[in-house]
This record gives C-alpha cells, structure tokens and sequence, in this order.
C-alpha cells in the first residue's frame, strides 16, 4: 500500500507538471516530420526506379510500335507500287505517298535523379544495421516489394494470355513485354505455393487424426500365455474404453464432409500404395525367376557345348589313328 501511495503521489506530481508545459504545437508536428522521414526517403528512391523503369519500358515500346508501324507501311508501299505497275498504263494515277505514323513523347518534365534497385537494398541494409528501426524497415522493404507488384493492366493480360484470350491480347498485343508476364507468374507461384503449403499442412493434420482413430478403433491383439487365467465378459463396460468411445465419437462428430473425404482419400490412396507394393514385389520375384532360369539355360549350353568339344576332338584323334 506504501509503494501504491507513492506511485499516485509520482503521477499526480507528474501530471501537474505536464500541464504547466508550455510548448508550441508544431515542435510535435516537427518531431512527427521526423520519425516519418526514413520511409519518406525510402518511398522517393522505390517512386524513382519506378518511373525510371516506366520510363525505360515506354521507350522501349514506343521503339517496338514505331518498328512494327513501319514494316506494316514498306508492305502497303510495295502493295501500292506492285498494283500501279501492273494497272498505271490505263489508268492515269498521281503520286501520293503512303501514310506513316511518328511517335514522340511528351509531357517529360524535370528529370528526377537516377535510382537503381541497388541503392534501395542498400538503404534497407542501413535501416536493418540500427536495432530500433525494425518497423520502418518492414515498412520500407514492403514498398520496395510492391515495385514488383504487377499493375492491374499487366495481370489482365497474363490472364488473357494464360486462358489465351485472342480479344483481351489483342487491345494491348504492342506493349506486352516478357517481364510483366514473369512477375504476374512470379505472383501466381508464390500463391500457389501458400496454397499447396497450407495443404501439405492440413493433410499431416489429416494423417495424425485418421492414425489415431485407427489406433483407438484397432483390436487389442496379440500372443498370450495359456497359464493366464482369461476372465470372462463383464457386463458393465470398461470406463477407460467408454470414454475413448465417446471421445473417438467426439472426434468423427467434429470431422466436416470435406475432411471426411480427404480421410477417405487418404484411406484409398493407402490401399493403391500397398497394391503397387505387391505388384512391385511379384514383379521382382518373376524377375529373380526369369534371370535363374536364363542362367540355368545358359549353363546348360555352355555343358553341352564343351561335350560337342570333347566328342569332336576324339573323333579327330580316332581319324587321325585310323590314317
């Protein structure tokens, strides 16, 4: 109680002096500016390799757009010339030139500095060296995440091109590139692989539940001596054994359908495992047979060619006295 009455007495004493404190609403403002600077910086480098790689992945398209654009324009001149030589002489044509298409860009304005990838890693490794700044550098490296993010555009035309849309390809066939097909992959891998790690998860969960139901519903079995007295039936049953029945009942109640089934799965794919496993085994054994009587066979031969041997060198021996 002593050390509870001075505790109050601290806080009151506390609290009165904060309320004489005199200071000015943007010092708070100021410290907020701050504490927040770190992620403002790190947020300005990851928007500057962004609009940099924009900007790189614009001109590059523009490039490939301009080129498609004129091989599309040297066919249609060398159509047009191909019908005015054969047609010219009837039909009195002036010349006009074929129509080309010119890109520039526009609306560049001042030019932001030039940030790689790697000054940003390098900024998270600053960050990661202070022991105080964990949150800012959760905080930092997700948005460094996000700069790989595929855009809403780039995932709708991976869509298209993985269900093979000719429609939704066909609005933006110029400016599909191989990189935002491989981060729109990249994202649907790492959601598949969540995916396939929350059922690796769930089925071990499956496993443990249907071995211990087959453990609890399993017969005690086993060889015993005949100098053991076997009591009979009781009428009453076993306490132990009816509350394992009822928590075995408990377990199969709180079972859904759908792990019922992946029980039956399970169940089946066990019994598919034991029958490949025997006709493994009988493989092996008609084999091992197969290899003894290839054996025995050649054994047989290689007798019966050394008595050849043995019956032509001593008919030559018999011929060659008889001369």
């Amino acid at each position: 109680m002593r050390t509870v009455s001075s505790l109050e007495s601290r806080l009151a004493d506390v609290q009165a002096q904060i309320a004489k404190l005199d200071v000015d609403a943007d010092v708070f403002d100021v410290i907020f500016e701050v504490y927040h600077l770190p992620v403002a910086y790190g947020s300005v480098l990851v928007e500057a390799v962004r609009r940099r790689e924009w900007n790189e992945k614009l001109k590059t398209d523009s490039l490939t757009l301009a080129e498609e654009m004129a091989v599309f324009r040297d066919e249609e001149q060398r159509r047009r010339k191909k019908w005015v030589k054969s047609i010219g002489e009837l039909v009195a044509l002036p010349d006009d030139m074929t129509p080309s298409l010119e890109i520039n860009m526009q609306g560049q304005g001042q030019e932001w500095p030039e940030v790689h990838r790697k000054e940003i890693e390098l900024y998270i490794d600053a960050l990661k060296a202070r022991n105080d700044m964990s949150a800012i550098v959760e905080e930092v490296s997700q948005l460094y995440a996000d700069l790989d993010k595929p855009t809403r555009q780039q995932k709708r035309r991976a869509k298209a091109f993985k269900q093979g849309s000719v429609i939704d390809m066909g609005r933006s066939s110029l400016l599909i590139r191989g990189d935002d097909m491989v981060r729109s992959l990249q994202d649907e891998k790492y959601k598949l692989e969540e995916k396939v790690k929350s059922s690796e998860s769930r089925i071990r969960k499956l496993e443990d539940l249907l071995h211990r139901q087959t453990h609890i519903a399993r017969p005690l079995s086993g060889n015993f001596s005949t100098d053991f007295p076997i009591s009979p039936a009781s009428p009453r049953p076993d306490p132990l054994s009816r509350r394992s029945s009822v928590s075995s009942r408990r377990m199969s109640s709180n079972q859904t359908a759908e792990d019922r089934s992946l029980v039956q799965r399970i169940v089946g794919l066990e019994a598919d495992l034991a029958t490949e496993r025997e006709t493994v085994q009988r493989l092996q054994k008609e084999a091992r047979m197969e290899r003894q009587s290839s054996t025995d066979r050649m054994q047989e031969a290689q007798s019966t060619k050394e008595d050849l041997i043995k019956n032509l060198e001593s008919r030559q021996r018999e011929f060659e006295d008889e001369r």
